[in-house]
Formats: structure tokens, sequence, C-alpha cells
């Protein structure tokens, strides 16, 4: 549960606030830990079996973070909001699929698709130029 703390804290809350003192962002970090302690909490009691958790974990990494690593690591034009959006979608439509609605596709295909489609379509709309600093000639 450390390691999630820890990553909303560094990542997700200190690039976006300019001055934030270290007794602020261990504070940041430590609701952090409640979160996810209370989110983790939820889970385990919503699903008994670990067998079942392990793989909706490792779904769940699947349809929010591949899509925006293979992008930004391959395709030049990826851009912050494409991978932010990427994330956020993909993760939102396997929870939907997964628990509330019902498809004949599997929700982890869905949400893939979903996160792959986000990742474009946002980073063709608000592109990040710091990539032409690299490319331009000098």
């Amino acid at each position: 549960m450390l390691a999630p703390a820890t990553l909303i804290g560094e990542n997700l809350v200190k690039p976006y606030i300019k001055y934030l003192s270290d007794k602020r962002l261990l504070l940041i970090m430590k609701l952090g830990l409640v979160f996810v302690a209370i989110c983790s909490a939820g889970l385990a009691v919503y699903e008994g079996n670990i067998y079942e958790l392990v793989g909706q974990s490792s779904a769940l990494c699947l349809v929010s973070l591949f899509v925006p690593l293979t992008a930004g690591l391959y395709w030049k034009r990826a851009s912050n909001a494409g991978a932010l959006s990427s994330v956020l979608l993909g993760m939102a439509v396997w929870i939907y699929f997964e628990f509330i609605g019902s498809s004949d596709i599997p929700s982890l295909i869905l949400g893939g698709l979903a996160s792959l489609l986000s990742m474009i379509v946002v980073s063709w709309m608000f592109p990040d130029e710091t990539y032409e600093q690299f490319l331009a000639p000098k």
C-alpha cells in the first residue's frame, strides 16, 4: 500500500503543484495511504478469492497503463493529455463492463480499445510540442 500512496504524492500531485513543502507532500502521501487502504479493503471484501483479485489487478494495469506506456515509448506524437485520458477512460470502461454493464465482448478488450482510442484522439487534439526540440535540425 505504500508504493501506490507514494506514487500518488510524487507522480500525480507534486508535478502539478509548484511550491509544495515536504511537510505538505508527506500529508498528501499519508492521505493517499488511507485512500489506498480503504480501496484495498473494499476490494478484499467484495471479492474473497485471491486468484480473482490478482487477475483483476493485472487487468486493470493492462487497460490503464499498457497503451500510454507503449505510446510514450514508441509514438513521438503521444501527449501528456492523451496519456492521462487513456488511463482514465481505459479504467472507467473496464470497471463499467466488469462490474456494472454487460457485453458479449470481454471487458478487458473493451477497456484496452477505449484506452487506445483515447490515446490517439486526445493526443491529436492536444499535442505536446516538447518532442519537436529533439527532432529539429541543429
